[in-house]
């Protein structure tokens, strides 16, 4: 059944008017906004926002009156004022958890340090109890990237420290250090090194990492947006880019299904070579036993004679 994991306590509602925007964010796109408010409208908020108490720092507000800082959420928050709504589900965390919030600020703005990501949602889910998917909820992500990120957290100190010491000014990617945080632990460095020395490609690890765990690989597509719904076309502009999509996912389909007939291939070709190895081999070993056969059956023959 797995470990019980804590409701979000920190779930709470909170009127629109005492929620304060995150000073600096970038501007988002009133197209985006509109439709966000559509779906909204018809599906009800199903992600809560991340703010901060920021009552003490309000000098305008009454003693009797709360404050709320914005930390993830910007685009929920424009699309429910636009619809009207007076209240939002937010998820309130404290100024204990000052260091992860400003981290996740950081991560907003696309301006994030992936070790230190990765150990502020280690921190939060086990000070808070949550899922990957509570901290997807929290942090305005999917759970595929929360738990992507949480392999990282898995390096060792030693990995870490050899890492950021031999990289030569070949930074590590985000999806470069996933792959070594879901090494087993012994061979982290070995996996570090190859990837430092060799400078090897995502591309090039996810194949590794697929052949050595035995999965199945899936063709990731996107899903197709059904006619009527936020996400459909309506533009030119926008079917220009569905267009776009179609065509980039179909020929994505093609390379996998060519490169696993090369790979099917390669395979039956290798079994081939071994099968020919293999009644060579048979072979020789059967003339050479014949042989003996004969000259024992000689010797026998003479003994006999005698």
């Amino acid at each position: 059944m797995g470990r019980r994991r804590l409701p979000l306590r920190q779930l709470t509602s909170i009127p629109i008017i005492q929620i304060r925007p995150r000073s600096g964010s970038p501007p988002v796109a009133p197209e985006a906004v509109q439709r966000l408010a559509q779906a909204l409208e018809r599906q009800g908020q199903r992600e809560p926002l991340l703010v901060t108490d920021a009552t003490s720092d309000a000098a305008s507000h009454t003693a009797d009156s709360r404050a709320y800082r914005l930390i993830s959420g910007q685009r929920r928050l424009l699309a429910a004022q636009l619809l009207g709504w007076e209240t939002l589900d937010c998820i309130v965390l404290g100024s204990a958890f000052a260091p992860e919030l400003q981290v996740i600020a950081k991560l907003q703005e696309s301006n994030f340090d992936p070790w230190e990501l990765a150990d502020t949602l280690r921190r939060l889910g086990e000070r808070c109890g949550w899922t990957q998917a509570q901290l997807g909820m929290a942090i305005g992500k999917n759970r595929d990237f929360v738990a992507s990120t949480l392999a990282i957290a898995k390096i060792g100190p030693e990995v870490r420290s050899h890492i950021r010491n031999h990289q030569n000014g070949y930074a590590l990617s985000a999806r470069h250090l996933r792959y070594v945080g879901r090494t087993a632990p012994a061979r982290q460095l070995q996996a570090a090194d190859d990837i430092l020395a060799h400078r090897l490609s995502t591309k090039t690890l996810e194949l590794r990492f697929r052949r050595r765990s035995g999965r199945r690989q899936y063709i990731k597509v996107r899903t197709p947006r059904q006619a009527g719904s936020s996400a459909a076309p309506e533009t030119t502009k926008e079917w220009r880019k569905y267009f776009r999509q179609i065509t980039s996912d179909l020929r994505r389909i093609d390379q996998q299904e060519a490169l696993e007939a090369r790979r099917t291939a390669e395979t039956i070709e290798g079994a081939r070579q071994r099968q020919r190895l293999i009644k060579s081999e048979a072979k020789l070993k059967r003339q050479t036993l014949m042989r003996e056969l004969r000259r024992a059956t000689r010797q026998l023959t003479r003994r006999r004679a005698l």
